[in-house]
């Protein structure tokens, strides 16, 4: 039986994050949504799930989670493995895990680290991950994901046993989550990592803000505490943190926004000082 949930990311976030051997900070970097569970009962010699992900930052990945949907029966084991490449994938794998879940295990996400295997991603990289059936399998085991109207993960496609799963547009994807270590450590606040704490940052973040509660943030969205919401705490980050654009200079004729938005006060501003004298 394998309970490993968040608290797995929580543990290695603060090992990965504080030890002296630290790999990087770790960010929670690609999210297929749980939705409507799509029922997957394997065959025995089945060649399973793979689903599609584009990295979004560039860095080693370091976890990954999945979603068992509720299910009833024996125990039973799967093969999940991380591929780099697009679907589908038949090469030797860049990881795999043997896991064994009972029904105990369903409806809890499941945490994965494959951080032993060094797999570097380049933003913009495609890799699967993919479930499918050990020798000893026998029952079914499900995988919760997406399905409806509207693409909950468009960066990416879910197939089945060498095919794309079609239905709804293909609008299908397994719920997951990935976990990228980026180098060096981000400044806080830098939404884009292109190191520094600027009005692009602020609009990320101002973009989705959700208040406290809120769920499924990232750090490239404000998120800069992990705690799955923009809220007060994440903006005082930013405001905590704020450089301004890095080079190259602004010139006159192309002020960056923040620029605009002291002009923009010291004019209003003199309109009103004009009309009060005006009044006088």
């Amino acid at each position: 039986m394998v309970r490993q949930t968040s608290l797995g990311v929580a543990l290695l976030v603060l090992l990965c994050g504080n030890s002296p051997q630290a790999v990087g900070t770790v960010i929670l970097d690609q999210v297929g949504p749980a939705g409507g569970p799509i029922t997957t009962a394997f065959a025995p010699l089945a060649e399973g799930l793979q689903q599609e992900i584009t990295a979004g930052l560039s860095g080693t990945l370091q976890g990954i989670e999945l979603l068992p949907a509720p299910w009833t029966g024996p125990s039973t084991s799967c093969e999940v493995f991380v591929n780099v490449g697009s679907p589908w994938q038949t090469d030797v794998c860049e990881f795999a895990e043997t896991i064994t879940l009972d029904s105990a295990d369903s409806g809890d996400w499941l945490f994965i680290d494959p951080s032993s295997a060094g797999i570097a991603l380049t933003k913009g990289e495609r890799f699967v991950i993919g479930v499918r059936p050990t020798k000893e399998y026998s029952a079914s085991w499900d995988v919760s994901g997406y399905s409806g109207a509207q693409d909950a993960y468009a960066s990416g496609q879910l197939f089945s046993d060498g095919l794309l799963v079609a239905g709804e547009a293909d609008y299908y994807d397994v719920a997951f989550r990935t976990y990228v270590a980026v180098t060096p450590d981000p400044l806080p606040g830098d939404t884009d990592f292109d190191g520094d704490v600027d009005f692009g940052d602020f609009n990320a973040l101002a973009n989705h803000y959700t208040g406290s509660g809120g769920k499924g943030m990232r750090w490239v969205v404000g998120d800069f505490d992990g705690d799955g919401d923009v809220d007060f705490a994440d903006f005082n980050v930013l405001a905590n943190h704020y450089t301004g654009a890095k080079q190259p200079p602004v010139t006159p004729h192309s002020p960056e926004p923040s620029t605009f938005v002291i002009w923009s006060l010291l004019a209003a501003l003199g309109m009103t000082v004009g009309r009060w004298r005006r009044r006088k």
